[in-house]
């Protein structure tokens, strides 16, 4: 399975390595037998590509406006966008703004702002009995409203 799917993988998925995105180490079957799900590309590899969207190395912590990288480097993004996967994981970068409930899980989801965190959205964190992918697509909308909004 990995050797097919190492050749769909090239065909299918260019090397983003030069935009900050190198290829995964494992192989695919193997990542996914380790618990990873592939995800289809909707249009973020356009976005890469034309540098309309910017990878960037794992974010520290923020400071008021500002991004700090875990290299040391300094951002004032116009948007932050995290994919944090399928684990939360967000409590070392945002533990500290008590946005999080004790599971690691955002205090709001959708188009709302956690207490004293405007401009901080959270989308994917529920898992309605209506579907998961659904409710995304439902906040997903709401956000970029919540966003054009301000």
């Amino acid at each position: 399975m990995d050797r097919l799917g190492a050749v769909v993988e090239r065909i299918s998925m260019p090397d983003l390595t030069a935009y900050g995105l190198p290829r995964p180490q494992a192989d695919l079957y193997s990542r996914v037998d380790d618990g990873s799900i592939p995800v289809q590309d909707v249009g973020i590899v356009a976005a890469i590509r034309n540098r309309s969207v910017l990878p960037v190395t794992t974010i520290e912590r923020f400071e008021a406006a500002q991004v700090v990288l875990v290299d040391g480097q300094r951002l004032r993004p116009d948007v932050v966008i995290v994919a944090a996967g399928y684990s939360r994981g967000l409590e070392p970068m945002l533990g500290a703004l008590g946005v999080l409930r004790a599971d690691g899980c955002p205090v709001v989801h959708g188009a709302h702002n956690p207490p004293g965190a405007a401009g901080l959205w959270f989308n994917g964190f529920t898992n309605p009995i209506s579907g998961m992918l659904r409710e995304i697509a439902m906040d997903a909308k709401a956000i970029a409203a919540a966003i054009i909004a301000e």
